[in-house]
């Protein structure tokens, strides 16, 4: 892990643990929307590198009707530099993940699936924003990983190594 003090102002405000927690937390639920039993732990990794990369989020299908597998073939580029991006965006994950558990916006159960508390949490951003934006969209795409089959198949799709 980068220490805080080393991190460039762009890096400390665009992956600070509080925003990434939340965009989490939006595929969580959205994910247990459609799965109550959780979103498996592996699947958090792939969430920031789909969500915080513009292009990608711009792209996302508009219903989870759309088979993951067939919108990520028919939009290769998405896969283009993901695994690397995955790479870099996991130290942000676990320290989103570590502060969301820390402030009870999710817990981890006994099954290793994420599960989001029933706190009703007023998302911070105006609607016209990125971040809510962002945040939409991460509510999409747990609700479409919870309708794409297994775990390693999602990973699969994308082309990485859980």
């Amino acid at each position: 892990m980068i220490p805080w003090e080393k991190r460039s102002i762009e890096i400390a405000s665009l992956f600070n643990p509080a925003f990434c927690s939340l965009i989490l937390r939006q595929a969580i639920k959205g994910y247990l929307s459609e799965q109550p039993s959780g979103m498996p732990f592996s699947l958090s990794f792939l969430v920031l590198p789909i969500v915080l990369h513009r292009h990608t989020r711009e792209t996302l299908p508009r219903n989870i009707t759309t088979k993951m597998h067939v919108w990520v073939n028919n939009q290769g580029e998405v896969k283009v530099q993901f695994p690397e991006r995955c790479k870099r965006l996991t130290q942000f994950t676990r320290e989103g993940i570590i502060y969301g558990m820390q402030g009870n916006l999710f817990y981890i159960n006994d099954m290793g699936f994420l599960i989001s508390l029933d706190k009703k949490i007023k998302l911070p951003w105006n609607t016209d924003t990125e971040s809510y934006e962002c945040a939409r969209k991460a509510e999409f795409v747990g609700r479409w990983f919870a309708q794409a089959g297994e775990v390693s198949t999602i990973f699969h799709m994308w082309g990485v190594r859980p």
